[in-house]
């Protein structure tokens, strides 16, 4: 499946449809990407499943609130900007 990227370069809910290309939050068969230019914050609050996570703008910071939970089927790439793990929050399948 082709990548969903962000497109809220004022930042938001990782789980809000809206922040995303084609309206659609990523799943557990979409490659997430965050890449919108800007200095902005993607928060996840909750779980969530996707296949690859791709951080690549130098303004972006990825953050898991705690008790987040990211599973991935793939790879966390970390091109640019910042990953922020809040305490209590879970990374699981990365390679």
């Amino acid at each position: 499946m082709k990548p969903i990227h962000w497109i809220n370069s004022a930042g938001g809910d990782f789980q809000d449809g809206g922040d995303w290309s084609g309206a659609a939050v990523p799943g557990a068969r979409n490659r997430a990407v965050i890449d919108a230019p800007g200095t902005y914050t993607v928060t996840l609050s909750s779980a969530v499943a996707v296949k690859s996570l791709i951080l690549n703008d130098s303004g972006a910071t990825m953050s898991l609130d705690q008790g987040a939970n990211l599973t991935l089927d793939s790879n966390l790439t970390l091109k640019g900007g910042r990953f922020v793990v809040g305490f209590g929050a879970t990374i699981s399948g990365v390679t």
